[in-house]
């Protein structure tokens, strides 16, 4: 958990917010994959464009995968959307003109999977995990989008024979209306393992995050309905929500949707939340290799405390007997 980098979550939110507007129409949305497809490069996990078409435009999801080493286990994907909207554009004109920085919605989830992405580059785990960054969520200016990247990207697994044992969507994690992080868990069945791993790792591991689990398969307004569709096990991960079921974030969808209006503090700590319910999960019912991962840190650990343990007992005893 340790390994959560808040500096790198911040220049990757900066860097999105820096293209003015990520509308899936623009030059600039694309310029904004090629970021992403070589901050992947950068962090040693190897990624791909992977094109779609929304009416004349192309669009691209950027794919990053972690090959794990045993067929037989688990595979896991956690994603969120690179572009953005500013609700005012109506046309291709003003969609240029008018700048949707997109800093909650979202780059704080992109910024998020990255930092993930970047902390299990080197890790030897034996299920394959996906991150993967999806185009074409919002509707854009002529309404022709709409979760549309994750709506290709999951038809295509399916047809290929891909199963998944649990997804994970991020769209706006930044926005803390009050003084506490805190963060909604969107499912469409009681049981989701990942959901409830997720929320067990905040108590394993003290992480400063409040979570409110919501089962509303009726909150299909994100890139976790895409999933849901293919009859694979998704949640949505999303800041706290109104009455509605929407994020209670003013800003989005506007030009104020910008860094400084964000808790850093808080899309760090969803982050770890993820990030230890992925170590604490169990696959199958049984103790899996990612438990084993977990499991043989601790015991190292215990280990190591009881040597020291027994270190300092004998080092007392020396020092009583020279007395």
């Amino acid at each position: 958990m340790a390994s959560v980098d808040q500096g790198s979550i911040e220049e990757t939110i900066g860097a999105l917010e820096a293209f003015g507007s990520r509308e899936f129409h623009l030059e600039s949305s694309r310029q904004a994959a090629e970021y992403l497809l070589g901050a992947f490069g950068d962090i040693g996990v190897q990624a791909e464009m992977q094109y779609f078409m929304v009416g004349d435009t192309t669009v691209s999801n950027v794919i990053g995968t972690i090959e794990g080493g045993d067929e037989d286990a688990g595979m896991y994907l956690f994603g969120a959307h690179y572009d953005s909207e500013n609700r005012d554009v109506y046309d291709l004109s003003t969609a240029e003109n008018i700048t949707a920085p997109g800093a909650d919605d979202d780059a704080s989830g992109v910024a998020a999977v990255l930092e993930m992405a970047r902390i299990l580059a080197d890790a030897d785990f034996p299920g394959t995990v996906k991150f993967v960054m999806f185009g074409a969520e919002e509707m854009g200016y002529d309404n022709s989008g709409g979760c549309r990247g994750s709506e290709y990207f999951a038809a295509a697994e399916t047809a290929q024979g891909r199963t998944y044992s649990g997804t994970a969507v991020l769209d706006m994690i930044g926005y803390r209306a009050g003084e506490v992080n805190k963060v909604s868990l969107i499912v469409n069945a009681d049981e989701q393992a990942l959901t409830e791993s997720m929320r067990d790792a905040a108590g394993v591991f003290g992480i400063d995050l409040e979570m409110d689990l919501f089962v509303r398969p009726d909150a299909t307004y994100s890139d976790h309905a895409s999933f849901w569709a293919e009859g694979i096990p998704s949640m949505l991960v999303i800041e706290e929500l109104d009455s509605g079921m929407f994020p209670v974030n003013p800003m989005y969808h506007t030009s104020y949707d910008t860094l400084d209006t964000l808790s850093l503090g808080q899309v760090v700590a969803v982050t770890e939340a993820l990030l230890g319910g992925l170590l604490l999960l169990e696959e199958g019912g049984d103790d899996s290799g990612w438990v084993l991962v977990f499991g043989a840190a601790l015991m190292a650990a215990v280990i190591v405390s009881v040597a020291l343990f027994i270190y300092v007992r004998r080092r007392r005893g020396r020092t009583g007997d020279d007395r």
